[in-house]
C-alpha cells in the first residue's frame, strides 16, 4: 500500500514492470546478453582486424556499435519510454 507521499504506479508504470517481469522479455535479455558476450570475445580474439586500419577502425566501430545498442536496450528504463516528448 502506498504512503501517504506516494501515488500508487500508473497503469503505464504496472504494465512496464509486468513486462520486465515477463518470460519471453527475460529471454530476449538473456538472448542481448549472449550476443553481446559474442561481439566482446570476438573483438578480443582479433576478429574484428584487417590489413588495413581504415577498415579495422570500421569493424571494430561496428562491433562497439553493436554492444552499445544492446546494451541500451538492456538497461531501458521507464521514462526512456514515457518520458514526455520534446525533452
Amino acid at each position: 500500500m502506498p504512503s501517504n507521499n506516494q501515488q500508487p504506479p500508473s497503469r503505464e508504470q504496472s504494465e512496464f514492470v509486468d513486462w520486465l517481469q515477463h518470460p519471453c522479455t527475460k529471454l530476449l535479455q538473456e538472448n542481448f546478453r549472449e550476443r553481446r558476450q559474442v561481439f566482446m570475445e570476438a573483438w578480443a580474439a582479433g576478429k574484428f582486424t584487417d590489413t588495413n586500419n581504415a577498415a579495422t577502425a570500421m569493424l571494430n566501430a561496428e562491433a562497439i556499435g553493436g554492444c552499445k545498442i544492446l546494451q541500451l536496450v538492456l538497461d531501458i528504463e521507464f521514462e526512456d519510454l514515457y518520458q514526455p516528448k520534446g525533452n
